[in-house]
C-alpha cells in the first residue's frame, strides 16, 4: 500500500509540473504571437514606404525617358547623368544591355554614367542602374543631360534633386 501511495504521489507532482510547463508554455506562444503580429506590421509600413519610393522613382525616370523624346533624334543620343559622391555601382561593367525593347550601351565611371543610344523610338523609357547609399545626409542629386552626338544643338537637362538619406 505504502508502494501505491508513493507511485500515486509522484504521478501527481508530474502532473502538477506538466501543467506548469503548459502554462508557462503558452505564455511564451501568446508573447511570440504578439512580436510576430508587431513584427508583421512593421514589415507592412516598411513594404508600404518602399512601394511609394518605387513610384516616384519610377515617375521621375519616366518623366526624364518622356523628355528624351520629345527632342528631335538626329544621330545616337548621349545621356550624361552627374552623380553624387555618396552613391557607388554594384555594376562598373560597361556593356550592352536591353530593356523593355531597347538597346543600348551603358557607361559608368567614378563621375558619371552614359548612356549611348543609336536608335530611340517615339515612346516612354525608364533608365535603372543600381546605386548604393553609403552615407547618411543630405545631398543634392546629379544633372541628367541629354544630347543628340551629331547635332548637340538638340538637347535638353533635367534638374538635380534634394535628396535625403537617413
Amino acid at each position: 500500500m505504502d508502494r501505491l501511495r508513493g507511485r500515486v504521489h509522484n504521478l501527481s507532482s508530474e502532473l502538477t509540473n506538466i501543467d506548469r510547463q503548459m502554462q508557462i508554455s503558452g505564455a511564451i506562444v501568446s508573447e511570440l504571437d504578439i512580436q510576430v503580429a508587431a513584427m508583421g506590421t512593421r514589415i507592412d509600413k516598411t513594404t508600404e514606404n518602399l512601394i511609394v519610393a518605387e513610384d516616384a522613382l519610377a515617375e521621375k525616370r519616366a518623366i526624364l525617358g518622356h523628355r528624351l523624346t520629345e527632342i528631335n533624334k538626329r544621330g545616337p543620343l548621349h545621356t550624361f547623368q552627374v552623380l553624387l559622391a555618396a552613391e557607388s555601382f554594384g555594376d562598373l561593367l560597361s556593356r550592352y544591355k536591353y530593356q523593355d525593347g531597347l538597346a543600348y550601351y551603358e557607361s559608368t565611371r567614378d563621375v558619371a554614367s552614359h548612356f549611348f543610344i543609336d536608335y530611340l523610338p517615339k515612346g516612354t523609357y525608364v533608365f535603372e542602374y543600381p546605386s548604393r547609399i553609403v552615407h547618411r545626409g543630405q545631398y543634392q542629386t546629379g544633372l541628367t543631360e541629354l544630347q543628340c552626338m551629331y547635332a548637340p544643338e538638340f538637347n535638353s537637362h533635367a534638374p538635380s534633386q534634394q535628396l535625403t538619406v537617413r
